[in-house]
């Protein structure tokens, strides 16, 4: 074809054309063409023609460039490829075909539509199924292949030419799209107002988003959509608003007019000309134009259509302030169920869906289409990656961005082109706001970093938002980062500030934050408050505090951990004492345990004895809240050694407290009960209230477990006055539901209905939902004990509601398992699902003693209901292991062997190895307990076997 029109023989290399268009088939962009055929890895007289091709498509449409000519290339070859394959050929009609066309391009400066038009009417005439084939067949087929779209031809066109000059530059619809679904909606719209003349001028749609985030994908999915009913001009540039050398609008023009047929040299030589000219082409015409990367407004301008029936897509990074756009469309990262429909449809692997760790991978690529489109290629083609690995990999925030990054594409280099676009303070104040501990940040944490004034840090950050570097959150005054974003942020401040440059940063912060988190703290512990001013006790007492901690807890924790890093001892000790209330408060001890760690440590380097004793108490307390039962016997090794090397009575007191928690936990009761008395009568000693208040609640929960309810009520009720002595509302609510559950275990329902009421109000006061919930689930047992089923319905399920409220899985399957035992024997059906919803939560919650508890009772209802229960007796068996304290694991097995169904000789072994356990940790109530039941299964075995012996009476 036009191989042979460059080399004056229009057939003659025929070979070579058809080589060079199967070669197009399975390589369907012009870069892979291009790559394919590099002088090092081609055959040198293929990559000859491949050239003489190029020189001759650009003599052929007149005035095009090298890049113009390699794309048309592409296409030209691709559509011969299709019209060979569903066309058919035998050499002789293709010849023919090659020398008519040849005789239509020789007459130079085609639109490339007019070659493909003309491509079609040779397929009509020329082709062996000619009566069977036609044009738009031809067209279909080219588009749903390669991307590529011809326009119909005018009939009255002597040679295939288009009186109307329409053009298509749109690139190859994108492969595995998914989402964006209400985007597509909003725009969709506007392209129908277009249409239907119901929008006064040409519809201009800008959508703006952050580096990688798929804004041209969506701009040109839609135009492909599109293009069926928008059947004019198609037009496309990528205006290189991030490359640091934006197109010029005139430039742009002048390519757009020459595309759309106009003699180049009679174009405008000035730019508003060739707007007007533009503008008065477009007028009549029904069409689309993407004007792609755009760098600001005033680029764009220009390039807009005036009335008329085209429809106008502007994609940038920028604000694009100013842009008389129709509609903005501001896009995001995907959600959950896109990203993973994506991962599953470019890698062709529906069975990710079942993955355990793709959800890890997918939120560590933080959801952006970019970084998702390379980890599809990892997981299906080089390397063949597993998601597992990926998901190990992608953790390390030091290679995360080197993961998601092989080539000059990846969302390195994607973000790089925005930060080269800011100025060098917009630079400088980016990179340092990495040296934030956390994605997002108040504005004034930004200027304390920075070393701004307030007023001038809120003008640069907007300009980072305009750019979709950072974001605004709900909150005017607080900003976030993208997970990725951030890490770029974080590696230009390593690379381009000095190790002191960023230590003065972080020790700017810390004491920024630092005496704010210590006054907020201080503010929850009545003892402390001493050392506040009126107006902060005032503002205290409206919660401005607790609120405080609570939206910046995140950054007090990356602030700790640059403490501890820092080896700023005595800092870390305030921090430390006066944040364990709020700590407490809100149940944050899984990341009280992660802090302790960093804080064990910085207290080894330091070689500070009573900093290690209290970053040990801190480990104890928090492994015994999170059951951690290995790290709680190692903090308690740690713990011991460490008590020798500090005489202070108030630290060892604080130690033999924590110590007493930890032993508890491992169920040495009577271990945790002595460390807890010898921690009371030092605080007793020094006359220290608080402490004692607090030991006396823990030797009175030490005293429960051991069965003994009134010393434990004894002691709770010690505590209760202590915290109303002190005016401490919080702890008094705490030591309220604490009383409730001993009043009830000694069998005083109506007294712990009264006090489990009076915590609930005190929470609900003080707004802790979590400790809220606590008490309605004691509150629902005591109630259905003194046979009020009807109000423990009510509340349990308001617990249920605040625990799905706070995505508090565990409380919620403890709720749902009350639930069922509330309808168990009324509405067995019900009971059954209620618990079967609450095993599968308690075991995705990690929860096993919930879990366990639900699988008896799921046995009990089977049994009832005339099913097999062995299958919930033996999950439960299997899950009785080390997670669960002795004590309790001995008083599941003892409900297990009471379970209808279950064999005399199970029921034996379930007891024996119960008795074994409670012995262990002398639990002598339910050893009783134990010891009752296996003698009347001894009783009753031994009846059955006298039975059997009996002579059988003489029957009538």
């Amino acid at each position: 074809m036009l191989l042979g029109l460059a080399a004056g023989k229009p057939a003659s290399h025929l070979s070579e054309l058809q080589e060079l268009a199967e070669m197009s088939f399975p390589h369907p962009s012009k870069e892979s063409m291009i790559e394919l055929l590099g002088p090092m890895t081609a055959d040198a007289k293929l990559r000859t023609r491949y050239e003489h091709v190029v020189t001759a498509v650009g003599t052929a449409l007149g005035s095009a460039s090298r890049q113009e000519a390699e794309d048309w290339t592409h296409r030209i070859l691709s559509c011969l490829r299709v019209w060979q394959v569903d066309a058919g050929s035998d050499g002789r009609e293709v010849k023919m075909a090659l020398d008519c066309l040849t005789q239509v391009l020789s007459e130079g400066n085609q639109n490339p539509a007019d070659i493909f038009s003309h491509l079609c009417t040779l397929a009509e005439t020329w082709g062996p199924r000619a009566g069977q084939l036609d044009a738009p067949s031809i067209r279909r087929a080219l588009r749903s292949r390669f991307g590529v779209q011809i326009l119909e031809r005018s009939s009255t066109s002597p040679l295939g030419r288009s009186s109307s000059r329409r053009v298509s530059q749109l690139p190859p619809t994108p492969a595995h799209f998914h989402g964006r679904s209400a985007e597509l909606a909003k725009l969709s719209s506007l392209a129908e107002q277009t249409l239907d003349g119901t929008s006064n001028s040409s519809s201009v749609a800008s959508i703006v988003g952050k580096p990688g985030v798929g804004k041209t994908t969506l701009a040109v999915r839609l135009a492909w959509e599109l293009t069926e009913r928008f059947d004019g001009p198609q037009l496309f540039v990528d205006l290189r608003g991030t490359d640091g050398k934006p197109l010029d609008p005139g430039d742009v023009l002048r390519g757009f007019l020459v595309a759309l047929g106009e003699n180049a040299t009679t174009i405008p030589t000035q730019t508003n000309e060739r707007s007007a000219l533009f503008r008065s082409i477009l007028i009549t015409q029904r069409g689309l134009l993407i004007l792609d990367n755009a760098a600001n407004a005033a680029q764009i301008e220009p390039l807009l259509p005036g009335s008329g029936q085209i429809f106008t897509f502007v994609t940038s990074r920028n604000a694009l302030v100013g842009l008389a756009s129709t509609l903005q469309v501001s896009l995001d990262v995907l959600p959950h169920q896109d990203a993973l429909e994506f991962l599953m449809s470019a890698t062709g692997r529906p069975e990710l869906a079942e993955d355990e760790h793709v959800e890890d991978v997918i939120e560590l690529c933080g959801r952006l289409p970019l970084a998702l489109r390379i980890i599809a290629t990892l997981l299906c083609g080089w390397g063949n990656w597993s998601t597992a690995h990926l998901a190990s990999s992608l953790r390390d925030e030091s290679e995360r961005l080197d993961r998601l990054s092989p080539s000059d594409v990846g969302v390195r280099a994607s973000i790089g082109l925005s930060y080269r676009q800011l100025q060098k303070q917009a630079r400088r104040i980016f990179r340092f706001l990495a040296a934030i501990p956390n994605a997002t940040f108040d504005y004034r944490i930004a200027a304390i970093v920075t070393g701004m004034p307030e007023r001038l840090i809120k003008r640069r950050l907007e300009d980072l938002v305009d750019l979709h570097l950072v974001e605004r959150t709900g909150l005017d005054t607080v900003y976030t980062f993208h997970d990725l974003i951030r890490i770029f942020a974080r590696e230009r401040l390593e690379k381009e500030e000095t190790q002191e440059q960023i230590a003065e940063i972080e020790v700017r912060l810390m004491k920024g934050l630092l005496p704010q988190a210590l006054r907020a703290g201080r503010a929850l512990i009545p003892a402390m408050r001493a050392k506040l001013t009126p107006k902060e006790i005032a503002a205290a007492d409206k919660g401005h505090a607790l609120r405080w901690l609570d939206r910046e807890w995140p950054l007090i924790r990356g602030v700790i951990g640059l403490v501890a890093k820092h080896e700023l001892t005595g800092d870390l000790i305030l921090l430390l004492r006066d944040l364990e209330r709020y700590v407490e408060m809100r149940e944050l001890w899984r990341s009280w345990l992660e802090l302790s760690k960093d804080v064990v440590d910085a207290s080894e380097r330091a070689n500070e004895p009573l900093l290690r004793l209290l970053a040990l108490v801190m480990k104890t307390y928090a492994s015994a809240r999170t059951h951690d039962i290995d790290g709680t016997r190692e903090a308690l090794e740690r713990l011991d050694s460490a008590l020798l090397e500090v005489a202070d009575p108030r630290f060892q007191a604080e130690a033999m407290n924590a110590k007493g928690n930890g032993l508890r936990l491992l169920s040495d009761t009577k271990g945790a009960l002595e460390c807890f008395k010898k921690a009371y009568h030092f605080y007793d000693s020094m006359s220290e209230g608080s402490g004692r208040s607090i030991c006396a609640h823990n030797i009175a929960s030490a005293y429960r477990d051991l069965g003994q309810y009134d010393r434990a009520i004894e002691f709770y009720l010690e505590d209760l006055q202590g915290a109303r002595d002190q005016k401490d509302h919080w702890s008094e609510a705490w030591t309220l539901n604490s009383l409730g559950g001993a009043y009830d275990l000694a069998g005083k329902s109506e007294d712990a209905i009264r006090v489990h009421s009076q915590a609930y109000e005190i929470f609900r006061h003080v707004d802790a939902h979590g400790f809220m919930s606590r008490c309605l689930h004691d509150l629902g047992i005591a109630l259905q004990k003194k046979g009020e089923d009807s109000t423990a319905i009510r509340c349990h399920t308001f617990d249920l509601a605040l625990c799905l409220a706070r995505d508090d899985v565990r409380g919620a399957s403890m709720a749902l398992g009350r639930l069922g035992d509330l309808s168990l024997g009324q509405n067995d059906s019900r009971a059954a699902a209620f618990y079967d919803a609450a095993i599968d939560l308690s075991q995705a919650s990690g929860d096993i003693d919930t879990a366990v508890t639900c699988l008896i009772n799921r046995a009990h209802t089977a049994a009832r209901c005339f099913t097999d229960p062995t299958p919930y007796v033996d999950a439960a068996r299997s899950l009785l292991g080390e997670g669960i304290l002795v004590r309790r694991r001995g008083a599941l097995l003892v409900s297990l062997s009471q379970v209808d169904g279950v064999s005399l000789e199970t029921r034996n072994r379930f007891l024996s190895d119960a008795i074994e356990l409670l012995e262990s940790v002398d639990a002598q109530t339910e050893l009783k307990r134990a010891r009752d039941l296996i003698d009347s299964l001894r009783d009753e075995a031994t009846n059955s076997q006298e039975s059997d012996h009996e002579p059988a009476s003489n029957q009538p």
